[in-house]
């Protein structure tokens, strides 16, 4: 990777990590790769991305204060956010 490449992609990852960390508190709805709808509060996501953590997990069979959810479960995410919040 050159040093042009390298400048790009950090600063793409800077822009991912800011909007990553507005997401606190949003609510979201996530569809799972079974068909199943969730909606929850988005709180974080793990370092490696392979889980996002939610509270007030709202499932087709109850709710569950806090949660971790397997981002590789998740067909689709979705998080309403206004143009501000970027």
């Amino acid at each position: 990777m050159d040093d042009r490449e390298q400048i790009a992609a950090s600063f793409l990852r800077e822009r991912f990590l800011s909007v990553i960390s507005k997401l606190e508190g949003k609510p979201c709805t996530a569809i799972l790769y079974d068909n199943s709808k969730v909606k929850a509060t988005f709180v974080a996501t793990t370092g490696a991305y392979n889980h996002i953590a939610v509270e007030d997990l709202h499932t087709p069979i109850g709710t569950v204060s806090s949660a971790l959810i397997r981002t590789k479960d998740i067909q689709s995410l979705e998080i309403d956010i206004g143009k501000n919040d970027l």
